[in-house]
This record gives structure tokens, sequence and C-alpha cells, in this order.
């Protein structure tokens, strides 16, 4: 059923257009509701979903750049006209761009894919702290914004530094936190003996393969 409906869309009339992704580009589109097939094996009697096909084609000085490329989706509002779901549609798959540099940064900054955990558990925790970790160095962007208002020269020397505060600036923010951990010092007040066979495992293990922190050898 999905096939059917899909060819349908390449005879429908795009009528709807929106901006494109770079300037001078503009998109032309047109959305019908598909029938998605949700059991294994092909039926005519198979169950299936209903979604929203978006095709859209890249336009350019009035000639069309590249192939079309399409969006299934789904949104919760049933009362949604087409042009609604394809301008919702279109503003999502911006955010894709976001997702991807995220995913990037997690993986360089903090050497995700060097890790390695024996259970599916431990996987779903340190995924959980990885996370957690991100969210408070995303936290500080807001707070470099607040300072920038209330001391601008103390941040901003250039009109094209305010620029840089809205652009992806996490991986900077990653290098500032990497020199405080550089610096940091921990001392050991541990009473027991067994603390001290390897006292900096347990509590800068993680660090030292992210941030390289310096362990003073006399605490």
């Amino acid at each position: 059923m999905g096939s059917i409906c899909f060819m349908s869309i390449r005879k429908a009339e795009f009528a709807f257009e929106l901006p494109g992704f770079k300037p001078g580009e503009t998109l032309r589109c047109a959305t019908r509701r598909i029938g998605i097939r949700t059991d294994d094996h092909p039926s005519s009697k198979a169950n299936s979903v209903v979604a929203s096909l978006v095709d859209c084609r890249k336009f350019k000085n009035g000639s069309q750049k590249g192939k079309d490329f399409y969006l299934i989706c789904d949104f919760a509002d049933p009362g949604l006209s087409d042009l609604e779901v394809i301008q919702k549609a279109i503003n999502t798959y911006r955010k894709r761009w976001k997702i991807e540099e995220v995913h990037r940064q997690m993986k360089q900054d903090l050497q995700w894919e060097n890790m390695r955990l024996a259970s599916y558990v431990k996987l779903k925790n340190l995924n959980m702290l990885i996370t957690i970790s991100q969210c408070f160095i995303y936290s500080c962007k807001d707070m470099i914004e607040k300072i920038a208002e209330a001391f601008p020269k103390l941040i901003c020397y250039r009109k094209e530094d305010w620029q840089k505060l809205r652009k992806f600036v996490y991986y900077r923010l990653c290098q500032v936190i990497k020199l405080c951990l550089q610096r940091a010092t921990l001392y050991n007040t541990s009473p027991y003996k067994d603390d001290l066979i390897d006292p900096w495992q347990m509590k800068y293990g993680r660090f030292k393969k992210w941030g390289d922190v310096s362990i003073p050898n006399n605490p």
C-alpha cells in the first residue's frame, strides 16, 4: 500500500514553496498520506500504519538541483494542513545536522568510542553519565552569554565575536574544562590502607582518559 501512494505523490503538483537550506535556494514540496507495512512479510491483509510522506525538490535560479529527497513523519496533531505538515517536517529536518554535531562532539571530546564495558547495563549507565556531562557543558553557554551581556569587553572584542556565541561553541567549552581538570588537585584523606593501593582509579579513572589529569605523586 505504501508503494502505491509513493507513486501517486510523484504525479502530484508541487504547490508549496519554502526557503531552502542555502541562500538563493528554494524547496518545492508535496505531501500525501501513505500506509507503511509493519509486518515482516508482504500480504494483502498485512498490518500497516498511516504516515505523511513529504517529497521535496531543491531549486536554484529556476532549475532543479539534485534529486528529490523524502521525509516520512507522523505528527500528533491530526488537524494539521498539508502546508503545516511540510513546514514542521522541514524545520525538524534542519535540526538533523545539529544532532549529528552533538554526537560528533561527544565522540571526539569525551572519547566515547575508546571506552569499553562488559555489560549492557554498564553501557547504559555510562551513556547516562556522558549525557549529564554534556548537559553541564551546554549549560555553560547560557552563562557565557549572560557574562557577555554584562561585561561585553571581557569576552567580545570585535563585532564578529557576538556571532561566535550563537554557533556550536561546545568544542571550545570542552577545552576550557579540560584545562581546569588538568590543574585539579585531589588530596587523599581516607584512613583506610586499602584505598592507598590505587587511590585514583575510582575517582579519576575517567578524567585521565578525557582530561589527562595530572595527579601529584605526594598528595
